[in-house]
């Protein structure tokens, strides 16, 4: 009976020695499994272990990120990142989220203004506000434009309201019946009659045809618009001038400037008196639409000056030049870069004493230019002659084409002395006689030109009293 009791109390000992290890092996084996919720980090996510502490990761992975929605299709992991649009509102630009209802702002910044085009250098913001202080109108309204370049947004528009003294609206316009109108610092003032704004303009103004304009039929003193002593510039606009007699003389000082637009005469286009006139690219003479064989383009007489880079054609006798007369010399012809003289007889006639400076242009008539005094310089331009070959015929009034390109006459006695001409550049061209022709008399200790001559064109020389035929 004792053994039995010893024996029981061995298995009883053994039991509870080993019960605990077995209870510790059971419960470490649960806790070390994975939680339900994710964990996660910008790049990766996976589940913690259950056991506190325990920093095993089960099914770790990288992010597998919705391509739409930013968001992980296995762990639900929003990626807060920039999209590439920018958002923009009057003061500054920035990028929104990726994600569906996240508020975050990326790059957010002050708008960088172009002051040049107004808008953001950045983002591409357009600053639409008034673009300056110049009004733009048409025939009823005017406002101001915006900043920015296509914008079409008017600014302050409103109705046309004339002054009644000026007959100008606050944006520079004028009422319908006006046109022409003169701009004398700031200020503007219109007029019906391109005659009555010329006269009432002071130094320095500036008048612009607002319309194809005609010159009245009553105009005194040989049909002409006086620009005496005081300097305007006429900006034509893109608009006609048409004269049934004359155009304008400038005289006693006076200096004038034309541009962009077209002046026709019936006689003279612009007769310059101790005058200068400045003529633009862009601008065109017509003169000698009554076809008298002395009027032209552009006559220049005592001590004036033109400057000519436009465009002038007349019938007759020459397009540009002067008169031979005793004292009506000492004029300086300008012809520029850009200047087109046609001439139905002679292109530039050069009668007197004075200056012809042939820097540029074409010059195209039966004979390009025709000198008979005063010192001529061609240092470039085309000079093209496009009549028949005709023998010379002098004359004591006005000159007469042979078909050459540049004629030198010393044979007339001509007040202004006989001709200097120096020729260092240009191009000459004669479809049917010489290129230079220059003629005058036996005695050539009286009649003869200077000549100065360092290109390659041929002077030809003729006699005009040779009793052989030349």
């Amino acid at each position: 009976m004792k053994k039995l009791k010893n024996k029981f109390l061995t298995v009883l000992l053994f039991a509870l020695l080993i019960l605990p290890c077995m209870l510790i092996v059971t419960a470490c084996g649960a806790e070390h499994k994975a939680v339900g919720e994710w964990s996660t980090s910008d790049t990766k996510h996976w589940h913690t272990c259950v056991v506190e502490d325990c920093e095993e990761k089960f099914e770790e992975a990288d992010h597998t990120i919705n391509a739409e929605t930013n968001t992980c299709d296995v762990c639900g992991y929003k990626k807060h990142e920039a999209k590439s649009e920018w958002m923009k509102n009057d003061t500054k630009h920035w990028h929104n989220c990726k994600i569906a209802d996240c508020e975050e702002k990326f790059n957010e910044a002050d708008h960088t203004i172009n002051s040049e085009t107004n808008i953001c250098n950045v983002c591409g913001y357009e600053k639409h506000e008034v673009a300056n202080d110049t009004w733009l109108s048409d025939a009823d309204k005017h406002w101001h434009g915006c900043k920015v370049e296509g914008c079409t947004e008017k600014y302050d528009e409103a109705d046309h309201s004339f002054d009644a003294e000026s007959h100008i609206c606050l944006c520079g316009e004028a009422e319908d019946t006006m046109t022409v109108k003169v701009k004398t610092g700031d200020a503007f003032k219109a007029y019906a009659k391109i005659k009555d704004a010329v006269e009432n303009a002071e130094t320095g103004s500036t008048i612009y045809l607002l319309k194809d304009v005609t010159f009245e039929t009553s105009m005194p003193d040989n049909k002409y618009v006086f620009i005496d002593n005081k300097e305007l510039t006429i900006d034509f606009g893109g608009f006609t001038a048409t004269s049934p007699v004359s155009g304008f003389q400038v005289q006693n000082g006076g200096k004038l400037t034309v541009l962009n637009g077209k002046l026709e005469a019936q006689a003279n286009g612009f007769w310059l008196n101790n005058g200068e006139l400045t003529v633009k690219n862009g601008f065109e003479v017509v003169g000698n639409l009554g076809k008298n064989n002395d009027k032209s383009a552009i006559v220049a007489i005592t001590g004036s000056t033109l400057n000519f880079a436009g465009k002038a054609t007349a019938q007759g006798e020459y397009a540009i030049g002067g008169v031979g007369n005793e004292g009506q010399g000492n004029v300086k012809i300008n012809i520029l870069e850009g200047a087109e003289v046609i001439g139905e007889n002679v292109g530039i006639y050069m009668p007197n004493n004075g200056q012809l400076n042939i820097i540029g242009g074409t010059i195209t008539a039966k004979t390009a230019v025709y000198v008979k005094s005063g010192t001529t310089t061609i240092t470039g331009g085309t000079l093209k002659a496009t009549g028949d070959k005709v023998a010379y015929n002098k004359t004591n009034n006005g000159c007469n084409a042979t078909g050459d390109a540049l004629i030198i006459d010393v044979c007339c006695d001509y007040p202004g002395g006989n001709p200097s001409v120096n020729i260092t550049g240009g191009t000459f061209i004669s479809e049917n006689a010489d290129a230079v022709g220059y003629y005058h008399k036996n005695d050539t200790s009286i009649y003869k030109a200077e000549i100065t001559n360092t290109t390659e064109v041929e002077v030809i020389d003729h006699n005009t009293e040779a009793t052989t035929a030349e």
